[in-house]
């Protein structure tokens, strides 16, 4: 199965997809590279910005990723 298949098979499972569920679950160590080019062919993937604190306490952001509005 290709890596967007992937991708859309993880985010209709489980809502969403965030880099270490695309590194651990579906063996894609660049996930942003593979979304962005998932955008270029016309997926409609929406980009959901998190903010927390790390366990060094510094404050970190990341994304997570889910399928547009249909």
């Amino acid at each position: 199965m290709s890596q967007e298949l992937e991708i859309i098979r993880a985010i209709k499972e489980f809502g969403y997809v965030d880099r270490k569920m695309g590194i651990n679950e579906l063996g894609i160590w660049n996930l942003t590279a593979v979304i962005t080019k998932m955008r270029q062919k016309g997926y409609d993937i929406v980009s959901i910005e998190h903010k927390g604190v790390n366990r060094y306490g510094r404050k970190v952001k990341w994304c997570s990723y889910k399928l547009g509005e249909e």
